[in-house]
């Protein structure tokens, strides 16, 4: 008997699980350079009808229909989520002061068949979430606001996976990134977030990819 021989064994050993662990791990077949990245998966949502004035009282509806085979940017393809839980979140602002509010989405009614939450942000910020069905490999949701107050509103509206999503050749050395498109059709009134007199609100103009656009973003006017 060799201790030194044995305690040999007891490091290569773990040395050859490791490896073999992390080759079953990544994807050998990643088609992008560098050794890490992020897919970058795209969502859409609708709205109906699509207007730049509301008013107080009327009915506004956001619906999203879609399959678990989700549309990604970098290699132009989808991939087909397994088992992915996946919420919808939204925020309005009201930007027609100089120091936009960013809980005005409690001056609307929300309406739902699904569950619907709110998040409250020490910065005073308020979100609502919403779990979205997955039946058959179909993802699905509605909901609708009804304005209370009148103003100018500015709205993000995003798709996300509650959990890390797997997915077949999938590389695990890769994060996971997305963003939502609004109305895919229309330019969502984004030239009203020059009529706020916040300068933050203003500045968003300039970056309508990163933070307009990407976010769902979405402004309206509501009048009596």
């Amino acid at each position: 008997f060799n201790p030194l021989y044995m305690k040999k064994i007891y490091f290569i050993y773990p040395m050859i699980f490791s490896l073999f662990i992390y080759s079953c791990g990544i994807d050998t077949n990643c088609n992008r350079p560098g050794e890490f990245g992020a897919y970058k998966f795209e969502y859409q949502v609708q709205m109906n009808p699509i207007a730049d004035t509301f008013h107080v009282g009327d009915t506004i509806h956001f619906f999203s229909d879609f399959s678990n085979d989700i549309y990604e940017t970098g290699e132009n393809r989808t991939f087909g989520f397994i088992d992915t839980d996946l919420r919808y979140s939204s925020s309005i602002f009201k930007i027609d002061t100089a120091n936009y509010r960013t809980n005005a989405i409690l001056d609307f009614s929300i309406g739902s068949n699904h569950d619907v939450s709110y998040q409250n942000f020490s910065s005073g910020k308020v979100r609502m979430n919403l779990d979205i069905d997955y039946i058959q490999d179909n993802y699905s949701f509605s909901y609708y606001i009804i304005p209370n107050h009148v103003g100018l509103y500015y709205s993000l509206s995003t798709i996300s996976p509650v959990q890390e999503p797997d997915f077949i050749e999938r590389c695990s050395n890769f994060a996971i990134d997305g963003y939502t498109i609004m109305n895919t059709s229309t330019d969502n009134n984004i030239d009203y977030l020059l009529d706020s007199p916040d300068p933050f609100i203003n500045s968003l103009w300039d970056s309508p990819n990163n933070d307009f656009v990407e976010g769902g973003g979405y402004c309206f006017y509501v009048v009596e």
